[in-house]
Order: structure tokens, then sequence, then C-alpha cells
């Protein structure tokens, strides 16, 4: 079709539920990491994107639901493991400061409370209502409940022992989703 719909039919029996045939299909993805060299950000205790490519671009599909995957790359909790993370999206990039999409974007992803702890850190959000073929980009702001012992996210690297990749990706979510 010319208007580049995309309509999955079985014996003219529509496949999914209408607008939904883009369900599962990444609409975008940014891998920061791969092949460059080690990078980090000491974390605040208030909402930061660490960097302006901390986010993910997308054209919103027919049924305007989206799922925002991110993996973080290797959360350190420090020497003192006071501090739990937090992630939430951002409508604003690191030049212009962290700018909350909504409240119930912002989310508690670790309490480990372990002295020179880490882990790969992975979260995801639940968007709905957007403008089908609207571009969209979100980027994604970090916090620490605590500064003591110097908490980090660290992502890449080109040689052996590299962190694991800043991840972030746009997949399209069916119309009919239960909230």
């Amino acid at each position: 079709d010319s208007d580049g719909v995309y309509i999955m039919k079985k014996d003219g029996t529509e496949f999914s539920a209408a607008n939904s045939a883009y369900a599962g299909m990444i609409l975008g993805y940014t891998d920061i990491g791969l092949n460059e060299s080690h990078a980090n950000y000491n974390l605040t205790t208030s909402y930061v994107v660490p960097t302006d490519e901390h986010s993910v671009t997308f054209t919103a599909p027919p049924s305007g639901n989206v799922e925002i995957w991110c993996q973080l790359g290797q959360f350190y909790l420090g020497s003192s493991g006071a501090g739990n993370l937090y992630a939430g999206l951002s409508t604003a990039n690191a030049t212009d400061g962290y700018s909350a999409l909504s409240a119930i974007h912002e989310e508690g992803i670790n309490d480990a409370n372990a002295r020179y702890g880490f882990f790969t850190p992975r979260n995801s959000w639940t968007l709905t209502g957007l403008t089908a073929g609207t571009s969209y980009t979100y980027w994604v702001g970090v916090k620490s409940t605590s500064t003591s012992g110097t908490p980090k996210l660290y992502w890449g690297g080109n040689t052996t022992g590299r962190y694991p990749d800043f991840i972030m990706k746009a997949i399209a979510l069916p119309a009919t989703i239960a909230t």
C-alpha cells in the first residue's frame, strides 16, 4: 500500500487487533559503547541525563503504544553501597537538562546496598496515547539516593574487560494492551 500502512491478513482476516500489525517491531535502537572507549558517569542525587547520546528516536506506530526498554551499562554501587539507582524518561537531553516525561516514568531500579557491588541494570516503560506517525525522542536520566562512595554508571569499551553497552530501544505495542 502506498500509505505505508502494514496489515497482516490470512484469508482476508486481519491477523492482529486493528492498528496492531507493528506490535513487537523495534522502531528505534541506540547502542552506545559498541567498540568505543570505556565511559563512565558519577551519579548525583538529582536526575541527570549522562550524555546526549543516551536516547532513542522512533516514529509512533498506528496503535500509539510503545515500550521503551533500556540497559544502562553497568551500575557500580561505590565503596559505601549506600545509593539506590533510579531511572526516568526525559523529554530533554543532557545539554538542555533532565525534564521528566512524567513522574510515573521515574522508577527505582536497584536497592542492593552492596559495597563495591555492580550489576547490569535494565528497565522498561510503557507509553500510551502517542500520535501515530509522529517522531519522538526520549532520553534516560539517572540518579542515586546517595553519592557516598561515588556510585557510577560504566558503559562500553574496545578492549577485553569491557563494560556492557548502554542500549535503548523503542518497541511497538498492540492497540489492545491491559493497563
